[in-house]
């Protein structure tokens, strides 16, 4: 089963990124706009894992004292990939969400999880794959959107019907 931790959002902030990803959908020659419904914030990655590994994933979460996090969307960005340009809404710096990624990376290495272990730059991906249909591209303007969580959740990534679709298997707060 191939499983990540992530952060889900408030409506209102999928209603923002929804906005925001209307800039790149009339405006994109390629380009996969991700779907509502799987807009998050990823804390971990860890991919396939046996339920062995699941089980341990579980108790790491489990123990984890997931604090109160008041997070705010401010800028737009992206990463240049091989098949594409990833564009994403940033956050904020946060050192408080910064400290309990750690901690919840700690503790996955810890349990003997196997995780991504990229540095953790927090955003949430609007598309993968971009490419305009004509340039020069024009950026969306976001303007600072606040929202405070205080759970986590161990979400599932499968196809169905070849739509790609996360999943979530449990909450934590």
């Amino acid at each position: 089963m191939r499983v990540f931790i992530a952060i889900q959002l408030p409506t209102d902030v999928i209603d923002e990124l929804i906005r925001v990803q209307a800039v790149f959908k009339s405006n994109r020659r390629r380009g996969n706009l991700t779907t509502p419904q799987n807009l998050h914030l990823t804390l971990a990655f860890i991919g396939d894992v046996e339920t062995t590994v699941l089980e341990r994933v579980d108790q790491v979460l489990e123990n984890l004292e997931i604090p109160e996090l008041t997070l705010t969307l401010d800028h737009v960005g992206s990463f240049d990939r091989r098949d594409g340009v990833v564009w994403w809404v940033g956050l904020k710096p946060n050192a408080q969400l910064m400290a309990f990624q750690r901690q919840l990376t700690e503790g996955l290495r810890e349990a003997d999880v196997p995780y991504d272990a990229k540095p953790f730059r927090p955003h949430l991906t609007l598309v993968r794959n971009y490419a305009p249909a004509h340039e020069p591209v024009m950026l969306p303007v976001i303007q600072p959107l606040s929202f405070s969580t205080h759970s986590v959740t161990l979400m599932r990534s499968h196809r169905i019907n070849d739509q790609l679709v996360y999943t979530p298997l449990a909450i934590y707060s």
